[in-house]
């Protein structure tokens, strides 16, 4: 009997899930639409007090049907990004000379890797297909872009809990490749084991340094020991491959369904939105359209002298162009001289970041333009206040 009224509601559900799924591809139907037009009338790709009005909007009236404020701004915030992205994707589409639909990507570790999830995440949010190219080191993602094995490479650049990663920062000096996108991920590390066992029970821990140190204060409760691999894909396959019940890899859930693993633990990291920062290479630079927001990444160095670099700064606030991101790393050979990493909100080929180059071409040793790029839309679907 129970069985049956179970059967009748599952039943009922699927049918809901069904028209959802059918609403979703008629919004998305609309969204093209709305490209369209703003194509033709020249207009921007964001709005984003419409957005805020939208979402706002959509969370009182949820009020009204029981449905939490949260539940409703993350369900539409993922709506919201779709609809950008594949508006965006038009508005590049109208810019780019090329059509392709199979793409040959370099990143870092094997299939089930992090970078892996990002690779595939932001190529298909494109409807490109990927060819996979799997690498030891970044450096090895560098150089197979630059050789034209790989069409794009996609390297982290930053985490919301361990902050920078140095060793690609390292390599922008001396390469010639462009920044041509960015994507932010969810990192929910989870502990991966062979089979079900009690968490007491694992003697080894198999990672990669950055997850390590993302998992710090959970993982210094334990009595184990750590070994470093290259990626967190390669320690997931350590655990696949070993005979041994007793040892366990941090790495993603969807390893769980590739190597047939088990998910003890979810959720480990220290900070519970610990998000990582990713960035598409290519050998050739891609126009963004004006109408589309953009970042602008750049490196200079400035003299040993008081007050330089707040000088350089200094013209990014006069022109009103809005940093996001500043890092120095050290200049190899030339002790206590650094160079500075800077991300920008604005178009590389507007009329004001066009003046502050101009600018900081006069006190300025060198600098050197990394790449333009549409903006995340993650980073603005975040910004949304609840009311």
């Amino acid at each position: 009997m129970i069985n049956t009224k179970l059967k009748l509601l599952r039943d009922k559900i699927n049918s809901v899930d069904l028209k959802l799924l059918e609403l979703l591809s008629s919004r998305r139907s609309l969204s093209q639409k709305v490209a369209q037009l703003k194509i033709k009338s020249n207009l921007d790709i964001r709005d984003i007090k419409q957005e805020h009005a939208l979402l706002n909007n959509l969370i009182s009236k949820g009020k009204n049907l029981s449905l939490d404020s949260h539940y409703i701004s993350k369900i539409y915030n993922s709506i919201i990004e779709d609809s950008v992205l594949i508006q965006q994707s038009m508005f590049q589409n109208k810019y780019s000379s090329e059509k392709v639909s199979v793409v040959k990507v370099a990143y870092l570790g094997k299939q089930g890797s992090y970078s892996s999830v990002a690779a595939h995440s932001y190529f298909n949010k494109k409807s490109l297909r990927t060819v996979d190219l799997n690498c030891d080191n970044f450096n090895a993602i560098f150089q197979n872009v630059e050789t034209g094995c790989a069409d794009y490479g996609i390297v982290p650049i930053e985490n919301s809990t361990s902050g920078s990663i140095n060793q690609v920062y390292d390599l922008f000096k001396n390469s010639h490749l462009n920044i041509i996108g960015e994507i932010y991920i969810d990192i929910p590390h989870t502990i991966i084991t062979k089979q079900k066992i009690c968490l007491s029970e694992i003697k080894e821990i198999y990672t990669h340094p950055q997850p390590y140190e993302q998992c710090s204060n959970f993982l210094s409760q334990l009595n184990v020991k750590f070994k470093f691999c290259n990626s967190s894909a390669d320690a997931i396959i350590e655990v696949k491959n070993s005979k041994n019940p007793n040892i366990a890899a941090i790495g993603n859930t969807q390893c769980c369904d590739l190597y047939d693993l088990y998910p003890l633990l979810q959720n480990i990291a220290n900070q519970k939105n610990n998000i990582t920062r990713f960035l598409l290479l290519s050998r050739n630079k891609e126009p963004v359209s004006q109408h589309i927001p953009a970042k602008t990444s750049l490196i200079l160095s400035t003299n040993k002298e008081c007050g330089s670099l707040a000088e350089c700064l200094n013209i990014f606030k006069q022109l009103d162009i809005n940093m996001t991101k500043i890092e120095s790393r050290p200049i190899i050979g030339n002790p206590w001289e650094y160079l500075f990493y800077i991300d920008v909100e604005e178009n590389s080929e507007s009329y004001k970041f066009i003046e502050a180059i101009q600018k900081l071409r006069k006190i300025t040793n060198f600098h050197q333009i990394l790449g333009c790029y549409p903006k995340s839309v993650y980073e603005s679907s975040n910004t949304f206040k609840i009311k």
